[in-house]
């Protein structure tokens, strides 16, 4: 594996990458993404297989300072272009490269489709995944991985992101499971603000395990260790933009409860549920800094405490007898540090490869788990969402889901936020929103079969509203509005 780092510049590389995606793309024989057991046993294989797409995206948020700074809109317009290549190597081997570039003009940032990470509305290209894959090992059901690779959970609150790993996988009908361990080696995106140096140096072990009990319904397992070794001390200068906060060393731990029970459901539908509950414990040692220079800050002390916190994650979608619509339930409360006096953080913190960025109910696409608007991280917070999602016309689906949001204890701010992320400290009414999604399969809607390597055309699209509450002080009962609208073309 080699770094990422091209030796040419911004928006005329992107560009550059843009152009020799699309006109490449003609004339490859195309076939379906080499995920695990997507290849039928009897089909024959092909060496070289190639897929890609290409988004058209625009974002817009309206009123994102809550009226702090005259009530502010950002947008955003991008062109993504991806490519995943895959070089079978024998029935037992291949070699998965995955890369793209954005060309974007505006303020705000672009959304990436499978990952929900937000870019800072710069053009850049992105080396993805590069991995060497072995499956059916000594004629079992092992396959072992290596090399960077996306790491993903269902739902995204334990992980979704590419990181550098080695990899081993078993799966059967009753029992999967996996371990990994790395450490990202490289940057691998042209933008210097989407790369963290500190995430070079954050090693992680972790597992997951999952039993099918019963048809359909599963308990699961995840641990995790991660040691930031980045090394702060007394006297560091640091880039205002890109500030190492502290070193750690933690361990996650949690157990999922999911599935589909005909339980509160009649005729063949299934209520679908989850349940999550995760901890963590540790120590850090964390730097106190002040402005050194016009972009740069010094680190002036760094203390230590130990790390105590725990979470809570739960929803269900419950169909409506001989109704499309899907009723939607959730509560999602992260620990806050009301007691610091003990010399122990007992706030919940996700652990970096979180996504929050998943699919649920009718839903065919993505969206933020607790909100399009807010999109706080699972820390110090309750998060109560209602709502409904149902499947419309022939190939779309809309959905309307309703949040409030409260702090656990009060705070100047949040550890994550899509909006100005400054609190009183006294109040904990964070606010509301309201999302509205819709998404559609244009050429199944319209009736139109694939052409000229075309495979499918998808629209993606959100729409939503945040009032804020008494915890942003002068910005009690402003509103904020996020819109994001995407077309999606497959080859």
């Amino acid at each position: 594996m080699t770094s990422a780092t091209w030796p040419i510049s911004g928006r005329t590389a992107t560009l550059a990458f843009l152009l020799i995606a699309c006109t490449s793309l003609s004339g490859v024989s195309f076939a379906a993404d080499p995920v695990l057991g997507d290849t039928p046993a009897a089909a024959p294989l092909q060496k070289f297989v190639v897929t890609g797409e290409v988004r058209a995206q625009g974002v817009d948020l309206n009123d994102g300072d809550l009226g702090t700074n005259n009530h502010s809109n950002v947008g955003t317009a991008a062109l993504e272009a991806e490519i995943q290549a895959t070089w079978n190597i024998n029935p037992h081997a291949l070699f998965f490269w995955e890369g793209r570039g954005v060309a974007a003009a505006g303020n705000g940032g672009f959304q990436t489709e499978d990952t929900g990470g937000i870019s800072n509305g710069k053009s850049f290209l992105e080396w993805r995944q590069s991995y060497f894959e072995f499956n059916n090992l000594d004629n079992q059901p092992f396959t072992f991985r290596a090399g960077r690779q996306k790491l993903r959970e269902p739902y995204g609150l334990w992980w979704n992101n590419n990181f550098d790993s080695a990899r081993l996988l078993y799966q059967t009908s009753l029992f999967s499971g996996n371990i990994a361990a790395g450490q990202n080696l490289f940057d691998y995106n042209t933008d210097s603000a989407n790369n963290n140096p500190n995430n070079k140096d954050v090693a992680r072990v972790l597992g997951e395990a999952s039993w099918q009990y019963w048809y359909q319904n599963f308990f699961e397992a995840r641990l995790m260790y991660q040691d930031d070794h980045s090394g702060v001390s007394v006297g560091d200068i640091q880039n205002a933009q890109n500030l190492d906060l502290g070193t750690s060393s933690l361990v996650y731990g949690g157990i999922r409860a999911a599935g589909e029970t005909h339980f509160l459901a009649t005729g063949d539908a299934k209520t679908a549920y989850r349940v999550d509950l995760l901890g963590v414990t540790g120590h850090e040692d964390l730097a106190t800094t002040m402005p050194s220079g016009d972009s740069n800050r010094i680190v002036t002390a760094v203390n230590g405490q130990d790390v105590r916190g725990w979470a809570f994650d739960a929803a269900t979608d419950v169909p409506l007898p001989n109704m499309k619509p899907i009723i939607h339930l959730g509560y999602a409360y992260g620990s806050g540090d009301g007691n610091t006096a003990d010399g122990s953080d007992h706030a919940f913190r996700q652990d970096g490869l979180a996504g929050n960025f998943s699919r649920f109910g009718a839903l065919t696409e993505n969206t933020d788990n607790y909100g399009t608007v807010l999109r706080p991280e699972l820390s110090n917070i309750h998060i109560l969402s209602a709502g409904v999602t149902m499947p419309v016309f022939e190939a779309a689906d809309v959905g309307a889901i309703y949040r409030y949001y409260r702090l656990a204890d009060a705070a100047n701010s949040l550890p994550s936020s899509g909006l100005v992320n400054n609190l009183d400290g006294i109040h904990k009414d964070l606010g509301q929103g309201i999302d509205l999604l819709f998404n559609t399969d244009i050429l199944k809607e319209a009736h139109l079969a694939s052409t000229r390597g075309v495979t499918d055309v998808t629209l993606r699209s959100s729409l939503g509203f945040f009032w804020a509450g008494k915890a942003y002080g002068t910005g009690d009962g402003d509103m904020a509005t996020r819109g994001l609208v995407e077309v999606k073309i497959g080859f």
